[in-house]
């Protein structure tokens, strides 16, 4: 849906509790394991302070030094994709480093995409602050550009990607939000998707231009 890097995963039935959401150990590897380390190693922090001791900046930065332009271009796919699904929970230990080759790093699939909003009553936030601001709605084209400077990374990679990113979700959006199984369930499951259908539309009409 955003063209993004993900660990392979399905959604299994499981007996106790329904379904399960599974993601393929990325990190090893049929010659070993690959070293891995998430953002909260990364700048020296306890899992407890996953939350608002950095920014979506600082992880920008260290990305741009460490893995260049990809790995930019794919922290920006999954920011715009995270604020546009309404995901408040992509904390410093939902981002990591990896290392294929055990010597240099690159930024690892992604293993947590997930939606808070249908689940969080008022859910307005991302876990850290993007460059200014934490709320979700405020990821702009202007905030991007703060970001990109702040973090010294190429403005126009991040615009384009982003522009990108949001293009992609839209015409995915399109057709996906009439063909989802939950779209038939009743009770609170049923509340939940349109309250994260509401936010994507929102998002996408008013937040996200990119231009």
């Amino acid at each position: 849906m955003f063209g993004g890097n993900t660990g392979w995963s399905a959604t299994n039935e499981v007996d106790l509790r329904g379904q399960a959401f599974a993601v393929d150990r990325f990190d090893r590897t049929d010659e070993g394991p690959s070293h891995i380390e998430d953002f909260a190693q990364v700048f020296r922090l306890f899992p407890d302070d996953k939350y608002g001791r950095a920014s979506y900046a600082n992880i920008g930065k260290v990305l741009g030094l460490e893995t260049g332009d990809a790995g930019v271009a794919e922290f920006i796919r999954r920011l715009v994709f995270s604020a546009l699904i309404g995901n408040g929970d992509m904390h410093l230990k939902n981002w990591s480093l990896i290392y294929p080759d055990r010597r240099n790093a690159a930024l690892s699939p992604a293993y947590d995409l997930v939606s808070t909003v249908p689940y969080i009553e008022g859910e307005e936030t991302a876990a850290l602050k993007y460059s200014r601001t934490k709320r979700m709605d405020e990821l702009t084209s202007d905030e991007l550009r703060h970001l990109a400077a702040r973090a010294f990374l190429p403005e126009k990679l991040v615009i384009d990607t982003a522009a990108e990113t949001v293009q992609r979700f839209k015409d995915a959006w399109a057709s996906e939000k009439k063909t989802s199984p939950w779209r038939r369930r009743s009770g609170s499951r049923s509340t939940s998707i349109q309250r994260l259908s509401r936010f994507t539309q929102n998002s996408v009409a008013s937040g996200f231009r990119l231009t």
